[in-house]
């Protein structure tokens, strides 16, 4: 037993005998009440009263108190021991243990030090996963999702409604573009970031996507396959897209904080006097578009002179590149085969026929039916091989010529 324990022991029991609570030898002594207890059990358990071990020398007070020594284990080779339980086929760190006591019981340590030991060595092993915040540029990115949880409103009729809400925030900035859908389908998440880039007046160079099956199909460790609608429209607007890790929400942490702002700072707000009323789907976005503005002149947390708004008008604006004359056409994707008379038919607009290049005979292409128009895709490219006007006359033309794109 350390010489500076026993003096301890010493002056307890010299407060002791003058009287003093635990507490007021707690804070004499600059230790716990849980010490000044512990160590005066020892003192009755001896047979001493207070002042004879008060008088007591401190080795013999020692001897009589008779203060345990810590119990030296055995050591063993924890890597030698991981090495095992990760190469020796059903191995268990219990019998690992066993086989390790076997050796010298009297001499080993407990089972809970035995797995200690390992946790320690197996979180030396492994690397430590760092999220810091990435840089970022102005015009660079747009991060897009819907929000878990749907909104929830009444129309002029009475009817509870239920919608999705669509967000796109671009990661430099952090301004927010919020809009409600019927649902998440795939043409839901195609007008929402049409919609969003023109609210935006430009493009980014990435767009940044969950995992969606609207947007992805496979998501493979050497090869991301997105939909043909994604594609064509990343194409269109000449942007880079760019889909998360399934399960990694931090890839896409912009959009993912804007949902919570969402429900604080709009939702919320719209629920202040009761339920949501809209006289329709519009009108619901047009309410939440007044507190979306609110919010991205709100200043930020840790930087009271500026705001979403400020840092888009100064910094992102000017780098983001133009848009397009005219927006992305949206509209039904299907997948169909070419026939040996190089065209693809759809069966459902009176069974017209629409022809791309020869050498597509016996491939399958991806085509977009639009109000107006037909527009075919080569599959793996993403490329349109084919555009003409939709006709939907079950009388009349069959047979439409190609034209080149």
């Amino acid at each position: 037993m350390k010489e500076s324990t026993m003096a301890t022991i010493k002056d307890i029991a010299v407060k002791l005998n003058e009287g003093c609570s635990y507490s007021e030898i707690s804070k004499a002594l600059g230790i716990s009440k849980s010490t000044v207890s512990k160590y005066a059990n020892r003192i009755k358990q001896s047979n001493l009263t207070f002042a004879e071990a008060s008088a007591c020398q401190e080795q013999e007070l020692e001897e009589t108190v008779g203060v345990p020594t810590k119990r030296e284990y055995r050591d063993f080779n924890a890597e030698e021991v991981l090495g095992k339980l990760t190469n020796v086929k059903y191995a268990t760190r219990q019998l690992l243990y066993e086989h390790y006591k076997s050796e010298e019981p009297e001499t080993a340590c407990s089972y809970a030090t035995f797995c200690r030991r390992l946790e320690k060595l197996i979180k030396e092993k492994t690397p430590t996963q760092i999220y810091t915040n990435l840089e970022r540029i102005p015009g660079e990115s747009l991060e897009v999702d819907f929000a878990g949880d749907s909104v929830t409103w009444i129309d002029r009729r009475g009817k509870k409604r239920t919608s999705r809400l669509f967000l796109a925030t671009l990661t430099f900035s952090q301004k927010i573009y919020i809009c409600a859908f019927e649902n998440e389908k795939q043409i839901s998440w195609m007008g929402g970031i049409v919609k969003a880039l023109e609210f935006f007046g430009g493009t980014p160079k990435t767009l940044i996507v969950d995992n969606a099956k609207s947007l992805v199909v496979t998501h493979g460790k050497d090869k991301i396959d997105y939909s043909p609608i994604l594609q064509s429209l990343c194409n269109y607007y000449d942007i880079s897209s760019f889909a998360c890790r399934p399960g990694t929400p931090k890839g896409k942490n912009r959009v993912e904080n804007s949902v919570t702002h969402t429900y604080r700072r709009v939702l919320a707000s719209l629920r202040l006097n009761g339920p949501i009323r809209a006289s329709n789907l519009e009108d619901l976005n047009q309410q939440i578009a007044e507190h979306r503005d609110i919010f991205n002149k709100r200043p930020f947390t840790k930087n009271l002179q500026s705001n979403r708004e400020l840092e888009f008008n100064t910094h992102e604006r000017q780098k983001l590149k133009s848009l397009p004359i005219l927006p992305y056409e949206i509209g039904n994707w299907r997948y169909l085969k070419v026939d040996k008379g190089h065209c693809i038919r759809l069966g459902e607009d009176g069974g017209h026929r629409y022809s791309v290049p020869v050498f597509y005979v016996g491939m399958t292409v991806t085509v977009l039916k639009t109000e107006e128009r037909v527009l075919i895709y080569d599959k793996e490219t993403g490329s349109c091989i084919a555009q003409h006007k939709r006709y939907l006359e079950i009388t009349g033309e069959k047979n439409t010529s190609f034209r080149n794109i």
